[in-house]
């Protein structure tokens, strides 16, 4: 969240399935669900941050972990993941999120 404040340049990636990231998503953030995204839409040299539903979702943790193995060299995992933000009032994307 302090990232987005500040304006830093990062990617903010949902490590969730399509259907999860079409029902809801942080609001900027992309979809990556294999290597090959990651390769086709992330460069090995910028920040990257990974999430998914929340603090017991493991997907994010492996995601983050897979990817500094393949060689992208500033990777954070959001821990708290959908749970956390919007808990915290802030806006979520998607097709179940009502306006």
């Amino acid at each position: 969240m302090a990232k987005m404040d500040r304006e830093d340049p990062f990617k903010l990636v949902m490590v969730m399935n399509e259907w999860h990231f079409e029902a809801a998503h942080i609001p900027g953030s992309i979809l990556v669900t294999n290597r090959e995204d990651a390769a086709k839409k992330l460069r090995p040299d910028e920040e990257i941050v990974v999430y998914c539903s929340d603090d017991m979702c493991s997907s994010s943790h492996i995601a983050a972990d897979r990817m500094e193995r393949a060689g992208f060299e500033h990777v954070l995992h959001y821990k708290g993941g959908l749970k956390n933000w919007s808990g915290a009032g802030f806006p979520l994307e998607g097709s179940l999120i009502q306006g």
